[in-house]
């Protein structure tokens, strides 16, 4: 399994955060990004990921019922440090997450806002996640967005709408020669899917 990062911005705080565990059985990929506006995005990124990798069991078998825990357990964690401190009562984060079987071979993908997951699969390039945003929906009903904000999210990890929680795939098989690309909107705003191929 080969793994590369990047982090590039011009930004004079960068709000993205990612974390990794590729274990002998079963492998996690994190990627956050804080969201901007109110004090903390950057502390709710690096809470989501430590999170999600100290409780990933990497010689375990996946299963979506540990996925789905591993990521409720993060957005306790923001909001248990929301209630610490007032002064980051409404930070939160992103979150895409990929979570790899290596015996079976199969992957989960969690992610929450609009950081996304693609999948390279035999020359052909699949947008797994789907993003939590007004203007997605928008979108989805089949409106008009044109002049309306693209980073305006309805979920992440951190917000206070409790009747909300991650969204889920399931990918399988796995296959020698995949490759995966988890990212943020610094990344993917402005960039076509021709870009990648």
């Amino acid at each position: 399994m080969n793994i590369t990062t990047a982090s590039l911005s011009a930004r004079a705080c960068n709000q993205d955060h990612l974390s990794e565990i590729p274990g002998s059985r079963a492998a996690c990929f994190v990627v956050c990004d804080g969201i901007a506006g109110a004090p903390g995005g950057e502390v709710a990124a690096k809470i989501a990921c430590a999170s999600i990798v100290s409780h990933f069991e990497a010689e375990s078998h996946l299963n979506l019922r540990h996925v789905r825990q591993e990521v409720n357990k993060a957005n306790q964690a923001i909001r248990a440090g929301q209630k610490a401190s007032p002064v980051y009562a409404r930070m939160g984060t992103t979150l895409v997450s990929l979570f790899i079987d290596r015996d079976d071979p199969l992957a989960y993908c969690a992610h929450a806002g609009d950081s996304r997951l693609y999948l390279f699969r035999r020359g052909w390039l699949r947008h797994v996640t789907t993003a939590h945003s007004l203007v997605q929906q928008m979108k989805n009903a089949g409106h008009d967005t044109d002049g309306i904000n693209s980073n305006l999210l309805y979920f992440a990890l951190g917000m206070s709408d409790n009747s909300r929680e991650a969204s889920y795939s399931y990918l399988k098989p796995v296959k020698d020669g995949e490759a995966f690309l988890l990212c943020t909107d610094g990344f993917w705003h402005g960039l076509s899917e021709a870009h990648c191929i």
